[in-house]
């Protein structure tokens, strides 16, 4: 999912600056509008006398966030369902393609398997527009109903995946918390969040660099079996011994093992002065 955040400072809603007096529900809309790509509503709608907008737009390639989260959007018609919801519209394509959809759909379900986690929103609070109207907190429209049934897809399929995706994603964020930990036991600085933001993947890098392992900065097979190796074997850092200078003139008893006449005769060369005692 990438999500890319250009606010919309223009519109009347972004300069009303309200906020959301809390998050209870998760708003899933269509746009009615096929064709509009999601970059494309910026242009349309970041102006003055706009009096609607929404959180993000939504399309195959890309979740344009145009509000802040918890920004009050004018987005589902009602006063209430404005200040207790985040809405994000996904963007209906020309021809209504299957293709698209499903790559669009993904995006949408990661979406918000990731508001769902971060606001703490059950996910039986992830409505349609649609669902809005009937529990009386939005205006009378059929999306995204009239678009996704053209692919016999619901908004219960749509809660089903979801909540799948955020299953998931406390799996993943588990295991980049063990990365993060094993990481820092090898000696590098993590914080660990279970986040794999710019931070780690600039360590993991810093690790494939130092062990002669493709960088990439991903956390491959390869990596987490090198990190898991060097886990099993302790780390014993050995300090370089200082370089010491002899006189040759001192004189002093040298106390040897096991050495021949013809090295204890080297050593009596070297320093005349001195008694070799051989133990």
């Amino acid at each position: 999912m990438n999500v890319v955040q250009k606010f919309m400072t223009l519109n009347d809603c972004y300069t009303k600056n309200q906020r959301l007096v809390s998050v209870d529900y998760l708003i899933v809309h269509s746009t009615a509008t096929p064709g509009i790509m999601a970059e494309a509503w910026y242009s349309r709608w970041n102006k003055t006398g706009v009096a609607k907008c929404v959180h993000a737009f939504v399309d195959d390639k890309v979740v344009m966030q145009y509000l802040p989260w918890l920004w009050r959007a004018w987005q589902i018609g009602t006063s209430w369902g404005n200040s207790h919801s985040i809405g994000c519209e996904m963007c209906e394509d020309k021809l209504w393609e299957e293709s698209y959809f499903l790559k669009a759909k993904m995006n949408m379900v990661e979406l918000y398997a990731m508001l769902a986690k971060t606001y703490n929103v059950p996910v039986n609070k992830i409505v349609g527009h649609y669902e809005a109207h009937t529990l009386g907190i939005g205006s009378n429209h059929g999306d995204p109903r009239h678009w996704w049934s053209k692919f016999g897809y619901t908004m219960d399929d749509f809660r089903n995946e979801v909540k799948e995706a955020m299953n998931t994603m406390v799996n993943y964020n588990e295991g980049v918390k063990k990365l993060q930990q094993d990481l820092n036991k090898l000696g590098y600085a993590l914080t660990v969040d279970g986040l794999f933001g710019p931070g780690t993947k600039e360590v993991v890098s810093r690790f494939q660099k130092d062990n002669r392992l493709d960088v990439d900065g991903s956390a491959g097979p390869i990596t987490l079996a090198k990190i898991a190796e060097l886990l099993r074997v302790p780390v014993v850092i050995v300090p370089t011994p200082s370089p010491v200078t002899l006189d040759p003139n001192w004189i002093c008893d040298i106390e040897v093992v096991s050495i021949s006449f013809e090295e204890a005769k080297a050593l009596k060369n070297k320093y005349p002065g001195t008694k070799i005692i051989i133990k």
